[in-house]
């Protein structure tokens, strides 16, 4: 074999490794930071309750939540992982599909993302578990556009239809497959 020809696989590897962490990123937390001591009178009082904050084991009120900005909901995401102390490895695009999601679930019965959500939760998974769950059809669906690989139809039927199919069990069997596979 070519220098050239293992210089492109190495490369090839090394994308499809980076592809993989990001994708992960995106629904999986992967640690947890430590918290910072808020004793400091800044009056920088996250989480107070006249302060309106964003917690996933809660479901926003719909018109609320879609009543704001898409950068104040983005912030109050990030701001919710950064305070609970959790980090990913790429905390904006982790946001980004907390977002979506959480959009899709506002909107209501007119896609399946909210009936998936509760089946999940049915299933035994907590929500902030389930809204990383339809996250991950969602990455794996934007993945597939990205790269050329939708059907000829609506590229928004084979979202829905996954969403449709996703268990407890598939999303809990794809990341003990990919926790093998990375020798977890």
């Amino acid at each position: 074999m070519s220098l050239g020809i293992a210089r492109r696989r190495a490369a090839k590897a090394a994308r499809r490794k980076k592809l993989l962490a990001e994708r992960r990123a995106l629904t999986r937390p992967e640690r947890k930071l430590p918290l910072a001591d808020d004793d400091d009178d800044l009056g920088d009082d996250f989480g107070a309750e006249d302060t309106p904050g964003y917690d996933p084991a809660e479901a926003p009120d719909p018109a609320e939540w879609l009543g704001l900005d898409e950068g104040e909901r983005l912030n109050l995401v990030s701001d919710y992982h950064r305070s609970a102390g959790i980090s990913t490895p790429n905390d904006s695009l982790h946001a980004v599909f907390h977002v979506i999601v959480e959009n899709q679930v506002a909107i209501g019965d007119e896609l399946p993302v909210r009936r998936a959500v509760k089946r999940l939760m049915a299933g035994g998974l907590d929500r902030h578990e389930a809204l990383h769950a339809v996250a991950s059809v969602l990455a794996e669906h934007t993945h597939d556009l990205a790269r050329g690989n939708a059907t000829r139809h609506d590229p928004n039927y084979a979202y829905n239809m996954a969403v449709e199919r996703l268990t407890v069990e598939s999303w809990r069997r794809k990341w003990e497959a990919e926790d093998e596979a990375d020798g977890l």
